[in-house]
């Protein structure tokens, strides 16, 4: 009987831990795509921020004319 319970407990744990690298894989996909998406966001910020930058410059040299 106990020997029984041994195996069943052991069987569950093993579906478990496959159940838990599954997850574990999907999580890291997922991050993956959150770490590309924040830094295309990043990259489309800095692009602003050079726009920006070359606008309030062109404004200053029509200031200076």
């Amino acid at each position: 009987m106990l020997q029984l319970k041994t195996a069943t407990l052991t069987q569950k744990n093993s579906e478990s831990t496959r159940m838990l690298a599954v997850q574990e894989e999907i999580l890291e996909k997922e991050l993956g795509e959150i770490q590309k998406v924040l830094l295309a966001m990043q990259e489309q910020q800095q692009k602003q921020l050079e726009l920006i930058l070359a606008i309030g410059k062109t404004g200053k040299l029509w200031e200076n004319k």
